[in-house]
């Protein structure tokens, strides 16, 4: 017998070296403070106008995205950018970035009480027909990067300790 599995969805994690400095740099370029930024649920300045710091970012994790392209054999381009910050009890709900390509979220504050991104599975279980959720194993400074069209969401903050991501979408060549 031999094993076949064609439709196989990869992740990729990278961790961010020198994660503390390039931490305080990345920090630098929100304003946190924008009151047109935060909602019920969470701050975002995905549709903010004037906000873009993709430049800033790709020069400060050139390394890392540097390293995802030569893995994939593709030159990479950053499409959009933004920032989110949760804070107790706040969430996103499920979404999608559409077909654009590959989509990131970088874990910029985030601790063992925060819960991870949750992802759906695109097809359900061929055993049992229910729907498949990926959780990964995350820590703080690493960016984990996915398929755009994946259904995802991040649960509630039940931590007293803000979430912060950035989180973007990315063209392949």
């Amino acid at each position: 017998m031999h094993l076949h599995n064609p439709f196989q969805i990869t992740f990729y994690k990278v961790n961010i070296k020198n994660w503390i400095y390039k931490k305080s740099r990345l920090f630098d370029l929100v304003n946190w403070d924008d009151k047109d930024c935060w909602t019920d649920s969470h701050f975002s300045d995905f549709y903010r106008l004037g906000t873009d710091y993709r430049r800033p970012i790709v020069e400060i994790l050139k390394e890392e995205f540097d390293h995802l392209g030569k893995n994939l054999n593709l030159p990479l381009v950053m499409k959009s950018l933004w920032a989110q910050r949760y804070l107790s009890s706040h969430f996103m709900q499920p979404h999608n970035h559409g077909p654009t390509g590959l989509s990131f979220v970088l874990y910029a504050d985030f601790d063992s009480t925060h819960p991870p991104t949750t992802f759906y599975s695109p097809f359900p279980c061929p055993m049992r027909g229910d729907v498949i959720e990926y959780k990964p194993d995350v820590k703080e400074g690493d960016i984990l990067f996915f398929p755009s069209m994946l259904l995802h969401f991040c649960e509630p903050n039940n931590s007293r300790f803000q979430r912060t991501i950035f989180s973007g979408n990315i063209i392949v060549n």
